[in-house]
């Protein structure tokens, strides 16, 4: 007799490149408009109910409750990274473990922005985690959706209600 198929933390890859066009540079002899990279920090934070935590019963080793925090990336020099420098960000995908029957959104937040030497604002958005780990997600294609704030999540989940754990 077996048991269970037991599940473990499945991720994907956020990718994303950030550039801006801006006016050429005096000691710039083209005249031409000049491409710069875009340097920001960027918060991946699921959009769950306060205090939610997922009851992943076939956790390995063991039935757990399980939480998803904030991550943080950089975007460094047009290109987001993990905060040790990796190129690309990974984050849970909305996998057997979760076991979360709808679409499970991350809002996606800028700060810290700059380019062309000045401090700058980047439009926030949210995506759908995918449903296959492995995958590789380009934020600048994948579809985007609007941005919620934490404030915002206990009206969200009036009108698209939270799954209710087993």
């Amino acid at each position: 007799m077996t048991g269970p198929i037991l599940a473990v933390p499945q991720s994907f890859t956020a990718m994303y490149d950030t550039w801006a066009g801006v006016a050429d540079r005096n000691t710039d002899l083209d005249n031409e408009p000049d491409i710069r990279p875009i340097t920001a920090t960027v918060l991946f934070r699921y959009r769950l109910p306060q205090g939610w935590a997922f009851r992943a019963a076939n956790y390995d080793p063991r039935p757990t409750d399980f939480a998803l925090d904030t991550f943080e990336g950089r975007l460094d020099e047009g290109r987001l990274r993990h905060p040790n420098g990796t190129l690309g960000l990974k984050l849970f995908a909305n996998t057997a473990l979760l076991s979360w029957p709808a679409d499970l959104y991350i809002d996606i937040s800028f700060s810290n922005v700059v380019f062309n030497r000045g401090d700058r604002t980047w439009r926030n958005f949210a995506i759908i985690a995918p449903v296959t780990a492995g995958t590789e997600v380009n934020l600048t294609t994948v579809q985007r959706y609007p941005f919620l704030t934490p404030q915002q999540y206990e009206g969200w989940f009036q009108n698209n209600p939270a799954p209710n754990p087993a």
